[in-house]
């Protein structure tokens, strides 16, 4: 009883000086900084402790069908845990705590023995169960690091009476990682530790999560990758690693059909530019679009809840275009997945710049002249994909803002013609297999970056894209149109020369191209760009016409 008593009376010394000092005061601050900027998971598994969990930085690739929170931070102890209770736990309101905590206790001097550790848990275990009763606790015994050896003794007498002291609570289970991680002659193994001989590598992360799964509380939704076949990717995209493909271009899109009520969405956002994120738009059951900007590098986002059960369409569409970086699919998160109707038959592929990718057309949240430059993007309801869809087509947006076919503008040190094999037509890079998608109908729509120039020699540039494109779409209609945003004087320049164009290639024998001049200019939207508005009317006059000449029907 002494003993117990004198145990207390340190530790609330310990709190009281904690409390006075605020130690790793900036890290606790950083987490709600984040907080602030992209909110946290609903009823999250929650990670709570020290280095050992804040460097496992890809937990969630380990356990994917569930929605984790790492809020642990290193060179933690269980007093910080409980100094920190209200911010790092109780804020989160934990569906699970996973809680690995008390290594660097035993760094704390002379006076930490295996007792002070089993003390500073059971008042942290204490806390938590004042305020979440019934939540699920598991606790990882402290490992064997090989730059802690001389700790060893203390630490398995510690984890011993952790464990028994578990065994008598309720809703607390204890996770032995400690006899995982040392061989069978008793020595540590030292392969999976980084060179401080302290931290973890990825083989010994590898090691702790079959031990973690069978305990995680069940999700009340599955996981399905993009491999999966009832999940269909339309666009251009790397496919590097099979159940996480990668995407630039603006307009690809992703569609599914889910059992049920709820879906979430689990999806990486290259965040190229720091703080510059992506959008999409999210259709449900044909509904009007939500337009969504992601939020943080990784994100879990609520696509449908409460929907009355059944099977539900959706349609995930990248709105931002290429320069803005990739975005990876990673997953779906539903009851299940009911088989996709097949594919359109009909395929167009829409070549162009920044009117292509529905730049400056979107003011619907952010008003032109604030925000980014990228906050306007729509390519979901761009003139290519209402087009597209008018006529049930599957589609690809092949565009850059600012590019063109001999100039491009803005000191982009490319064009159209050399970017266009690439996956990613912002930069020259990985190399896109053209067998994947055969267009019955290729748009071109460029010259508006070009500007007045020699017409001889934009015909001829022009004249030899043309004939790489009929080299890759052998079969294609292969449609021209001037600029909606042109002036008169250019789309006087543009109409000449794609005439002159058409005339050239028609002599060569070519007899799959049309061509369509815009009756007006566009320029409502952001930058002089065409708004929303006029993006519905670009595609009714291209619909028209295609209609006539294509005699499709829409």
């Amino acid at each position: 009883m002494r003993i117990k008593i004198l145990m207390l009376a340190t530790l609330l010394i310990h709190f009281s000086f904690l409390a006075f000092t605020q130690p790793f005061i900036n890290e606790v601050n950083y987490f709600k900084k984040v907080d602030s900027l992209q909110a946290p998971p609903k009823e999250p598994i929650l990670f709570i402790g020290s280095s050992s969990f804040t460097n496992w930085k890809d937990v969630q690739d380990y356990f994917p069908s569930h929605t984790l929170l790492n809020r642990a931070f290193g060179g933690s102890s269980l007093p910080h845990l409980i100094l920190y209770a209200e911010d790092i736990i109780f804020r989160y309101n934990p569906k699970q705590i996973l809680i690995y905590c008390g290594e660097n206790d035993l760094t704390g001097g002379p006076t930490i023995n295996a007792d002070s550790i089993l003390f500073r848990f059971q008042r942290l275990h204490s806390l938590i169960r004042s305020r979440l009763p019934k939540v699920p606790i598991v606790y990882l015994s402290m490992k064997p690091s090989p730059s802690r050896r001389k700790y060893l003794p203390t630490m398995q007498e510690g984890n011993a009476k952790i464990k028994a002291f578990i065994a008598d609570q309720a809703h607390t289970k204890f996770i032995d990682v400690y006899s995982s991680m040392i061989s069978n002659s008793g020595e540590i193994n030292a392969s999976i530790f980084l060179s401080d001989s302290l931290h973890m590598n990825k083989k010994g992360y590898e090691l702790w999560q079959p031990l973690i799964e069978p305990i995680l509380e069940k999700p009340m939704l599955n996981y399905f990758t993009l491999s999966n076949s009832r999940i269909r990717l339309v666009g251009r995209a790397d496919y590097s690693s099979v159940n996480y493909p990668r995407v630039w271009a603006s307009g690809s899109y992703v569609e599914f059909n889910f059992k049920g009520s709820a879906c979430k969405l689990d999806i990486t956002d290259e965040q190229r530019w720091g703080n510059y994120q992506n959008y999409i738009s999210v259709v449900i059951d044909g509904q009007p679009a939500r337009r969504l900007k992601l939020n943080g590098k990784r994100s879990r986002i609520t696509l449908a809840e409460n929907l009355k059960p059944g099977v539900h369409h959706v349609t995930i569409c990248k709105d931002t275009e290429s320069g803005i970086g990739y975005i990876q699919f990673n997953g779906v998160l539903c009851k299940g997945l009911a088989p996709l109707r097949k594919a359109p038959v009909k395929k167009i592929e829409v070549v162009g710049n920044s009117i292509t990718c529905g730049m400056g057309s979107d003011m619907t949240a952010i008003p032109c002249k604030t925000g980014q430059w990228y906050d306007q993007h729509n390519a979901w309801n761009s003139y290519g994909a209402l087009t597209a869809r008018a006529f049930k087509a599957q589609w690809h947006l092949t565009a850059e803002s600012g590019i063109g076919l001999f100039k491009s503008c803005c000191n982009k040190p490319y064009v159209m013609p050399t970017v266009f094999d690439k996956i990613n037509v912002n930069k020259d890079s990985i190399p896109w297999d053209f067998n994947k998608y055969q267009p019955d109908l290729v748009i071109a729509e460029l010259g508006q970056n070009d500007g007045l120039q020699d017409i001889t020699t934009f015909c001829k540039a022009y004249i030899l894209f043309i004939k790489k494109i009929r080299s890759l779409y052998p079969k294609a209609t292969i449609a021209l149109l001037n600029s909606p945003m042109a002036d008169n004087t250019l789309k006087n320049f543009l109409d000449r020369s794609i005439l002159s164009i058409y005339q050239s290639l028609a002599a060569e024998g070519e007899k799959n191209i049309i061509s369509y001049s815009f009756k007006k200019q566009y320029i409502a939207g952001c930058d002089n760009h065409p708004s929303l508005e006029e993006h519905t009317e670009i595609a009714k006059e291209l619909i028209s016409f295609l209609r006539k000449e294509l005699k499709w029907k829409s």
